[in-house]
């Protein structure tokens, strides 16, 4: 049997999921390393791959307490604020994997064309589940607003009570984002400053759509993903208005299928999606 080599295959996935990321980087992350903790400890990894303790870990993000500027006088000195933090924990409890069959896997190890289109198939498939589970939590709470685009005319003032509405919750003028459906991306592109205006969707430089952004509007950079769920075509936030929390990036195994002499290649990844500042948050629709 040839030797796997487990530290090229993740290295490659973990490349496909996070270096050419593009939702994912929108998001807050922190890095829980309660699972080799307790294999240190003496769990054996069958307890933890079994759900010893599957589900209880907690990341907590922290959010700073706002300062306030206070007169000076002379007689009493300065004012001194004590800054007090709010945290929102966000539990890792998903848990995806991909499985395949190899029939040769040292032919496929040694050939890094043919790797590459198997580790970066999975990374691909790993990032689409996250960022599922990430929209999947904003289509589901209730309490973020959705404002309409219309899709017959599409308005630039529509853009506009967009701005507004971060505007009015104090959100920051930098890293606002907008996550559009092709459909929406599309409508977009066609809004005009006035009857007859030129287009104020703007095409991103090669350099910014290395990032994932394509364009920018109002000032909202965006992005275009077909991961969104439906009922929904885009999402305008701010950076950092949700956390990421994972135990691991990205582990991959393989052991032998004796009986049909073949390998098999598991890579699976652990983490939780929490909201962080929904206020931060808005969802659009086209009407």
């Amino acid at each position: 049997m040839a030797i796997f080599k487990r530290s090229i295959w993740e290295k490659e996935i973990r490349n496909a999921l996070f270096s050419k990321a593009k939702v994912l980087k929108l998001m807050r992350n922190d890095f829980f390393t309660g699972e080799e903790d307790r294999t240190a400890q003496g769990f054996k990894q069958s307890d933890t791959l079994a759900g010893a303790f599957y589900g209880g870990e907690t990341v907590y993000f922290p959010k700073r307490g706002a300062l306030n500027v206070n007169d000076y006088v002379q007689s009493s000195g300065v004012t001194i604020q004590t800054i007090t933090t709010e945290d929102t924990a966000v539990n890792i409890d998903k848990h995806k994997e991909i499985t395949f069959a190899i029939t040769d896997i040292q032919k496929v190890q040694s050939n890094s064309d043919l790797r590459t289109g198997y580790t970066e198939d999975v990374g691909e498939k790993l990032k689409a589940a996250i960022e599922n589970e990430f929209f999947t939590a904003i289509n589901d709470e209730a309490g973020i607003d959705t404002l309409n685009v219309t899709s017959a005319d599409p308005k630039y003032q529509e853009v506009l009570a967009i701005q507004s509405e971060l505007d009015n919750s104090f959100v920051p003028d930098s890293d606002r984002y907008i996550i559009a459906t092709p459909e929406l991306d599309a409508y977009l592109r066609q809004i005009k400053n006035g009857t007859i205006g030129a287009s104020v969707y703007v095409d991103a430089d090669p350099e910014s759509v290395k990032t994932g952004v394509i364009g920018f509007l109002a000032g909202f950079q965006i992005i275009k993903s077909t991961n969104l769920p439906s009922g929904i075509q885009g999402i305008a936030l701010h950076k950092n208005a949700a956390g990421l929390a994972y135990n691991w990036g990205v582990r991959v195994e393989t052991w032998r299928d004796g009986q049909y002499k073949r390998d098999i290649v598991s890579a699976d990844a652990r983490f939780g999606v929490g909201l962080l500042e929904t206020d931060f948050i808005r969802k659009i629709v086209l009407v």
